[in-house]
């Protein structure tokens, strides 16, 4: 419950984006993100498949980093591929989301310009 609780502005607020007849997609306009659900209506067997995104839809880019839960994924261009896994008779439920930026590597601040510090006019 808790988790449909966080992603409950998607389903209630978002925009719902049919994908294929057991895949949707749902976005909230102006904001990063989406959440994918896949259905499996097998009885019996475990169904796989890949499912592309194009990273605009869910207002991300490859600027950024790209956070996803739920499936394995590769970025491929500006799409993101995800590898669904959904168990029989049941429905898969997968975040995307703008990854939180790490901490700068130590090659990044030995770029970073310094300004003010023993220099003049600076």
């Amino acid at each position: 419950m808790a988790r449909y609780l966080a992603l409950k502005p998607y389903f209630v607020r978002g925009e719902f984006i049919g994908i294929d007849e057991l895949t949707h997609l749902h976005v909230l306009p102006g904001q990063p993100g989406g959440v994918l659900v896949a259905f499996n209506l097998d009885k019996e067997r475990q169904v796989s498949r890949e499912v592309v995104v194009p990273l605009s839809q869910v207002n991300l880019s490859r600027k950024g980093k790209v956070q996803v839960e739920g499936a394995e994924f590769e970025l491929k261009g500006e799409d993101v591929v995800l590898r669904l896994k959904i168990p029989a008779e049941s429905a898969l439920v997968v975040t995307l989301r703008a990854a939180a930026p790490g901490p700068p590597t130590a090659e990044a601040v030995a770029r970073t310009p310094r300004k003010g510090r023993g220099t003049v006019g600076g």
